[in-house]
């Protein structure tokens, strides 16, 4: 008995946080400049996801490299495709339809750890709803909120955790524009975490407005992070509950965190203003591993630059205590692709790309070719480490090694 008593004692521990122990990261956002990527990576390689007729994947896309295959969503279609890891095309999985045996719109998904299981998270008949990965056989469901509404999701062995960039749901009866919503994998009880009510309509009009889309990370030690809109705060989520762990101060070029009061519409308007000039807002955790901590800001020099595109990244090499505060990162090691976006979400023009920017010993950055050569002469070009890489090809996975 008093061997178990000191187990759960030790977890509870682990699950608690103070105001003395909450890390405070302070910035000075004019002083960004350029970094060249070798000043904290050693090595770029690459894998290239096939290009064929049965493997094309459309603009918006979920990608998850697992240890024996990588797996892409394809919003646009609604199957999962399958890779092998060195990114040739395996197989699709499809199981839409109006059957109770399938899903009928795919708005999530996971693959388990053995990678034998996928869960489809069925957006129109709000259930997850569990499969065989190889035979695509149906195995059970459970029930979700009507009508849940969410960008992402992670998840570790107790609870999903769905990211809902402040989008109006309905949770135990509570309208709720809550930036986070978990479930509990073992009753289905769902509850919300930074509860808001938030007025993002405007006559007949609604509006959805973020300037990024990912706001949850999961880290190598399986610990989940989460960042909230207009709070300058990066939490820890345990237990069901969020654990401030990290808060950045920007000094005096701090946006105004009552701004997350007005509508979207108000909201919009204001990062489209030239209020918003000078100003960092939006501290978004990207990186929270065992040797690296990183997060993006929004930030505009000038009124015309774009809000989505325009801001900064923060890198520290936890191992040397090394920082890096840059307004772009400049590969010098190989020829593609010529700028490093630290992110797990990727915008460009219409098209998102989602994913986990770890894996193994390696950062991730994923890169659609069209957008790196779409001001280039030729729909061909050849890349020295890379080969050669058509306009048109499937996303290429980009893994750098850390110092």
């Amino acid at each position: 008995m008093k061997y178990v008593c000191l187990i759960v004692i030790f977890f509870t521990y682990g699950c608690v946080t103070d105001n003395k122990s909450i890390k405070k990261i302070t910035i000075n956002p004019s002083t960004a400049k350029e970094v060249k990527l070798s000043s904290f990576v050693e090595e770029v390689k690459y894998i290239q996801l096939e290009t064929k007729k049965e493997s094309l994947l459309g603009s918006s896309i979920v990608v998850k490299i697992k240890d024996k295959n990588i797996y892409v969503w394809d919003s646009n279609q609604g199957v999962v495709k399958i890779f092998d890891i060195e990114g040739k095309y395996v197989s699709t999985f499809d199981k839409k339809g109006n059957g109770p045996k399938e899903y009928t719109d795919m708005l999530w998904f996971f693959i388990d750890s053995m990678e034998n299981n996928i869960e489809v998270f069925d957006f129109v008949k709000d259930k997850i709803k569990r499969f065989d990965l190889l035979s695509g056989e149906y195995i059970e469901e459970v029930e979700l909120p009507e009508n849940l509404f969410f960008d992402t999701a992670v998840e570790d062995d107790e609870y999903y955790y769905l990211s809902t960039n402040r989008s109006p749901n309905k949770i135990n009866g509570e309208n709720t524009n809550a930036d986070i919503i978990i479930i509990n994998k073992e009753n289905n009880k769902a509850t919300s975490l930074f509860h808001k009510e938030v007025q993002n309509k405007q006559g007949n009009n609604s509006l959805h407005f973020s300037l990024y889309g990912e706001h949850l990370v999961k880290n190598n030690l399986g610990e989940v992070y989460a960042s909230v809109q207009f709070d300058n705060s990066f939490y820890r989520l345990c237990n069901g509950k969020a654990l401030p762990e990290y808060s950045v101060n920007f000094a005096s070029e701090a946006m105004d965190i009552n701004v997350g009061e007005l509508s979207t519409f108000e909201q919009r308007d204001y990062f489209f203003s030239k209020t918003f000039v000078k100003k960092a807002a939006y501290p978004n955790l990207v990186l929270n591993n065992s040797n690296i901590l990183s997060f993006v800001y929004a930030y505009k020099n000038n009124i015309d630059d774009d809000i989505f595109n325009s801001g900064h990244c923060y890198v520290k090499l936890k191992n040397s205590n090394r920082e890096f505060l840059a307004s772009k990162i400049i590969n010098n090691i190989t020829d593609f692709p010529s700028v490093i976006q630290l992110k797990s979400m990727i915008v460009h023009e219409g098209s998102i790309t989602s994913y986990n920017p770890w894996y193994k010993d390696y950062l991730v950055y994923i890169v659609s070719p069209v957008d790196e050569m779409i001001d280039m002469e030729e729909d061909e070009v050849e890349f020295e480490g890379l080969g050669t890489v058509n306009i048109n090809d499937n996303p290429i996975i980009v893994l750098m090694k850390l110092k």
